[in-house]
Order: C-alpha cells, then structure tokens, then sequence
C-alpha cells in the first residue's frame, strides 16, 4: 500500500539526521529496509472517508476528511478498484460511506 506520508517521513528523517540518532535496520546500512508506514487512525465520530477526484485530470486520491477543520489528510492514491478495495478493506470503510469531492 503507498501512503502519503512523505513530508511527516522527510521531516523526521531530517530531525534523526541533524540529532545524529537516525535508526537504521538489521543490516549496518540499512539497505533494503523499507521505512515504516504509518496506518492513519481514523474515528468514525471525527472522520469521513472522502476520494478527491481532479477534474482536469482524473486523479483520484483516497484519504479522510476531519469534520470538525475541514483538513483532509491524504491516504493512498486510487487507479483502479483494486486499489479502492485495498484502502476500504485496510480503513474498513464501505463504498456508501465514501464521500466523492472535486
């Protein structure tokens, strides 16, 4: 599963680095360790499941809206069912409860 956590990864990649304490995998260079994904937790109380689709191109990206600030934070990008699947099934989200926004 891709997630967007690229700015949260880079920035604590950076802070490691500056503080000289980065953790590396079994292997001394870390080669071949991929970093660690976070699962985003969202509470059905606070979060709605939305896809954001681009008009102009199509891209449709998963993720969930915070209903109290608005904020939607991105999940996984979706370029087939097989990836709508992968995200309903890892959130266990139904299609009726995912919003559709442009």
């Amino acid at each position: 599963m891709r997630i967007f956590n690229f700015r949260k990864q880079k920035t604590r990649r950076h802070d490691a680095e500056r503080r000289g304490t980065e953790q590396r995998g079994a292997q001394p260079n870390g080669a071949g360790q991929e970093p660690d994904e976070e699962v985003f937790r969202f509470d059905r109380q606070r979060h709605r499941p939305v896809i954001r689709s681009s008009i102009c191109t199509g891209e449709q990206v998963a993720g969930f809206k915070d209903l109290q600030t608005g904020r939607f934070t991105e999940i996984m990008m979706i370029r087939d069912n097989e990836d709508l699947e992968e995200f309903m099934q890892t959130y266990g989200v139904v299609r009726e409860e995912i919003r559709r926004e442009w």
